[in-house]
């Protein structure tokens, strides 16, 4: 779960920012082609890299609504990674042990 949750999230991220700065500014065009383009170009490199988690697919689409900056990979990024993380691990260790046995 971490290398999915964290580099999924990354990689959707600095292709969600990459997109606008350096794409759309450059050459002007549509941002919904821009954004279109993020989200596949986002799919297929965390598919390749085999980081894939379906709501980091997202990234590109908030950067591009909200016109992040690089900010954005710090907070809300981030800061709601660790607090995601930090929770499943507390949901886990809470939980308890799953044995062979279920309940009667």
């Amino acid at each position: 779960m971490p290398r999915s949750l964290f580099g999924g999230h990354l990689i959707a991220s600095l292709i969600g920012l990459a997109f606008p700065h350096v794409g759309q500014t450059r050459f002007d065009d549509p941002a919904e082609a821009w954004m279109i383009a993020a989200v596949a170009v986002t799919l297929a490199a965390m598919m390749a890299s085999r980081t894939l988690h379906s709501p980091a697919g997202a990234n590109p689409v908030v950067i591009f609504l909200e016109h992040a900056d690089w900010w954005f990979l710090a907070w809300p990024l981030l800061v709601g990674l660790v607090v995601l993380f930090t929770a499943q691990v507390v949901f886990e260790r809470g939980m308890p042990a799953r044995g062979a046995h279920g309940p009667d």
